[in-house]
């Protein structure tokens, strides 16, 4: 019996798929179906990368957990390399990261972990964190670009 060798059937498999991508963009199909380009372990956020994210936008870990909506046992345990990064977490982390760049551009990096965490008269008087919370980030996005863009709100 003949043996294949070790991921010879994944390299058939991706470039199977990319041909059918490739001919369905030609045929101006609408088909949405996802290809995976890159492993995953390239795309991972590394614990350093964390640790400086949360620090950068300086919260604490339990602040940092309500941000991205995990517990702080569990920032914690990222933190020390004790848990894996799911892709569920590695796209939190992401969303925070975009978040961060974005609120550079209006608000001083020193005071971004105290905006997050005081009441706000254009969020009805809620903290910023509490619109993640509740998944209205929309309203912090709408924000940041009527500050950036100089429309009236």
């Amino acid at each position: 019996m003949a043996t294949k060798k070790k991921g010879a059937g994944r390299r058939t498999a991706f470039k199977g798929s990319a041909v059918a991508l490739a001919r369905s963009v030609a045929r101006g199909s609408t088909d949405t179906r996802t290809v995976t380009v890159a492993s995953r372990k390239a795309i991972e956020p590394k614990a350093t990368q964390v640790v400086r994210l949360r620090e950068e936008l300086g919260l604490s870990q339990t602040l940092f957990g309500r941000l991205t909506g995990y517990s702080t046992r569990t920032i914690a345990a990222l933190e020390n390399k004790e848990a894996e990064f799911t892709p569920g977490i590695a796209r939190k982390v992401t969303e925070t990261a975009r978040l961060k760049d974005a609120l550079l551009h209006v608000i001083p990096k020193d005071a971004i972990g105290r905006w997050l965490d005081t009441p706000n008269p254009a969020f009805d008087d809620l903290k910023p964190i509490e619109l993640v919370e509740r998944g209205h980030t929309d309203r912090l996005w709408r924000m940041i670009y009527e500050l950036e863009s100089g429309q009236p709100g």
